[in-house]
């Protein structure tokens, strides 16, 4: 047995789950509930009371596309730290490449030359 927490608006699984010690939560919006094993956060909901349901159809198929809208926005900020640290190297290659009197790389070469590197991984 442990302890669960749920969100009460939505009924769906906190991910925050302890076998020995209620997890810490904001009663106003989260209950916790004893449960046997772990929730399974896509495929259990807390059922108003003091246990767990199946989700239905619909809520699986949201709790995916929430999921999915998660993860895209994961990878495009994980794209922006990318293209951050491009840049920042580039402006560094070419300070270095002014401060010893050879040409610089400029940016659209530099752009071309990260696309084609990357294809190759």
């Amino acid at each position: 047995m442990g302890q669960a927490i749920f969100e009460r608006s939505t009924n769906l699984f906190s991910g925050n789950h302890n076998l020995h010690k209620i997890p810490v939560h904001d009663t106003g919006t989260h209950i916790n509930i004893t449960v046997a094993g772990k929730p399974d956060a896509r495929a259990d909901r807390w059922d108003g009371a003091t246990g767990i349901r199946a989700a239905t159809a619909q809520e699986m198929a949201d709790y995916d596309a929430a999921a999915a809208d998660t993860e895209a926005t994961r990878e495009i900020d994980d794209m922006k730290a990318v293209k951050a640290l491009a840049t920042e190297t580039l402006i560094e290659i070419n300070r270095i490449a002014t401060a010893a009197g050879l040409s610089t790389v400029p940016g659209p070469v530099w752009r071309q030359r990260l696309i084609d590197r990357y294809k190759t991984l």
